[in-house]
């Protein structure tokens, strides 16, 4: 019987992508596993090595039973910026963060301008509620069954007023 994956670990190993790093669905457990690039490449070696990482071995020795997410290239939060800042209704607002997102440097004075507009929570929000669509599309691309059991709780965090707030967001449509 085919694992159940839960969206949430998806989005959560989609979040965390760096180019070392490479995060597989096991199709039997469900589990979201993470591997360094280093891993797979020293366990391909013809020497076997008492350190070879096991979830690397299992992953090349079974790789049936392992789907590949997405990397970093295939998510693309360059695009998703994009995104939001099209959808930002005020045109001046718009114009400015569609502006601070050309070339190099553009994720930082994107998020610098975005918090100097108060809008870092609708930015993590929207970030988070793509990569539950993007999650959900790759499972169902891949038939591969799926939870959308939401995880996550937020840090308690001080307010304006300076009263603490708990919570989490729920970036499901």
């Amino acid at each position: 019987m085919a694992g159940v994956v839960n969206l949430q670990d998806i989005v959560d190993a989609l979040s965390l992508m760096f180019e070392e790093n490479r995060s597989f669905v096991d199709r039997e457990t469900g589990e979201v596993v993470t591997v360094l690039q280093d891993d797979l490449r020293a366990v391909e070696d013809p020497e076997p090595d008492d350190d070879d990482d096991e979830t690397a071995v299992l992953i090349l020795e079974h790789p049936e039973r392992f789907e590949e997410l997405p990397d970093k290239w295939e998510v693309n939060d360059w695009e998703i910026m994009r995104e939001f800042c099209e959808a930002v209704e005020s045109a001046e607002r718009r114009r400015h963060l569609l502006s601070a997102i050309r070339g190099n440097g553009a994720f930082g004075r994107f998020k610098t301008l975005a918090a100097a507009y108060g809008m870092l929570e609708e930015w993590y929000a929207f970030h988070d509620k793509a990569l539950w669509e993007l999650a959900r599309d790759w499972c169902e691309e891949n038939e591969i069954p799926y939870t959308e059991e939401f995880k996550r709780i937020l840090p308690p965090r001080e307010t304006k007023t300076g009263s603490t707030q708990t919570g989490s967001i729920d970036p499901k449509p």
